[in-house]
């Protein structure tokens, strides 16, 4: 059995209690003993956007590093990658800027010698979505984070789609058959659980232009409108 650790530093879970968060020496200490007890990886042992310590981190462990999965958009994975914060890049296509940048950062990964693993752990959507990307990196070299806490954060709970996501009995996955992502929203959950937050027909927009823009620029955008066809 392989175990990595997650150190939950990238950002800090104080609902229940404030904790303190760790500085550089404490994350090399923490990587020391993970490299004496055989962990394969140590993820997010300081704050996401701390790019400068990430790296120095990475340059003295003797474990890999790995991070990035609440981080967002190109902008900050080419800030990580030109300082080398990391081993292994674990960005959520979810919340990082979609299908396309995580692509180049799977495409930089095997630029620069390291490894990609999405996060995962959000619902059964998200789970698709970034199974997709693994399964586009036909140079993966580490398993794909699957989201499992008995008993509330289980597939009948969290997945929200038509199938649950299960492993076989040696914990693999085969790849998906159906179109597009691979996945179905499971319409009958989306009515039970789902919340409506906005709802309006063309009519209701006239008369929400009229009551917060006035009549006459209401008749203004209508004539513009007109005009262009």
């Amino acid at each position: 059995m392989t175990l990595g650790v997650d150190a939950n530093q990238g950002w800090l879970v104080s609902i229940v209690d404030k904790i303190p968060a760790w500085d550089l020496d404490r994350a090399k200490a923490f990587a020391k003993a993970c490299h004496d007890n055989e962990i394969a990886w140590l993820e997010e042992p300081l704050d996401s956007r701390d790019y400068d310590g990430n790296a120095a981190l990475k340059r003295a462990s003797e474990v890999r590093i790995s991070g990035a999965e609440i981080n967002y958009g190109w902008d900050e994975f080419k800030i990580m990658f030109e300082k080398d914060c990391f081993d292994i890049y674990q960005p959520d296509a979810t919340f990082a800027g979609g299908i396309a940048q995580i692509r180049q950062v799977i495409d930089m990964c095997h630029e620069k010698g390291r490894l990609f693993s999405p996060h995962t752990w959000s619902n059964g959507i998200g789970f698709y979505i970034n199974w997709n990307m693994i399964l586009s990196d036909n140079e993966s070299q580490l398993p794909l984070e699957y989201p499992l806490e008995e008993p509330s954060w289980i597939p009948k709970f969290r997945e929200g789609i038509t199938d649950p996501i299960l492993t076989d009995q040696n914990g693999d996955l085969q790849p998906f058959t159906k179109p597009g992502l691979g996945f179905e929203i499971n319409k009958k959950l989306l009515r039970k659980y789902g919340k409506r937050f906005f709802r309006i027909t063309e009519t209701g927009l006239k008369f929400k232009i009229i009551l917060e823009k006035g009549i006459r620029e209401a008749l203004r955008l209508k004539s513009r409108k007109e005009s262009q066809g």
